[in-house]
């Protein structure tokens, strides 16, 4: 059997820094509109006029349905862009070990 047709976990983490380090800016971004998302939503359970829970529920119910969903469509996206997909299909790491980054990368 050759190297490359072998499992490696340090396949899997070179390929989680090949891919934070390109898409860095993106990942920032995402985080930022998440704080403030979640700021915003603190903000309207302890507002002192008219504090609601519901409204702080709610928007936690739906960050944790949508965020998932964002992140694997962009742990997945290389696969089936048709710009990206020669360079994701050539990296030197086999089927699983980039279905795996992915799949952790959307539930972390």
């Amino acid at each position: 059997m050759k190297a490359t047709q072998s499992f490696s976990l340090g396949r899997v983490a070179l390929l989680a820094r090949k891919h934070y380090t390109e898409n860095r800016q993106s990942y920032l971004i995402y985080v930022g509109i998440y704080l403030l998302f979640m700021a915003y939503s603190l903000w309207r359970a302890l507002e002192p006029e008219l504090p609601s829970m519901a409204a702080f529920e709610s928007s936690l119910l739906f960050v944790s349905l949508v965020t998932p969903i964002l992140a694997a469509k962009y742990s997945f996206s290389n696969y089936y862009q048709t710009g990206k997909q020669v360079e994701a299909f050539t990296l030197p790491a086999t089927t699983g070990e980039k279905f795996l980054f992915a799949t952790l990368n959307t539930l972390l």
